[in-house]
């Protein structure tokens, strides 16, 4: 009977021995893997805030061109405002040089039609 006993008693410590030892390892290799897949992820994790980070930047760019484009675009239309500024006043000038003009050759043709008549009243008299 002790012979029995002690043969069940060995089969007992024997499967139980075959059960924990096989956790053991799978207890291993899945801390492993676990490990693995942090790993993994941990840089994904780092692609993927390099990428956000990179976005940010882009985004900032993007920022500064159109504060540039919309400074550029305010300058040109002041430029271009001025320049018609200046053309209209120099529109103004010629006008005023226009007028002044037709009113020189008005007082010519008046001054020429004046000694035209003097000239005529001349050589009746003579």
């Amino acid at each position: 009977m002790k012979n029995f006993l002690f043969f069940i008693g060995g089969g007992v410590f024997m499967m139980l021995a075959s059960y924990s030892t096989p956790e053991t390892y799978s207890c291993k290799d899945k801390v492993e893997r676990l490990t693995a897949k942090n790993d993994s992820l941990r840089v994904k994790v780092e692609q993927a805030q390099k990428m956000a980070e990179t976005a940010r930047e882009q985004a900032e760019m993007a920022a500064r061109n159109a504060e540039n484009a919309q400074r550029l675009a305010a300058e040109a239309a002041e430029m271009h405002r001025l320049m018609a500024d200046r053309s209209q006043e120099e529109a103004l000038i010629q006008a005023e040089r226009a007028v002044e003009a037709a009113t020189e050759a008005t007082r010519q043709k008046a001054l020429a039609n004046d000694y035209k008549k003097r000239l005529e009243a001349c050589q009746k008299n003579n």
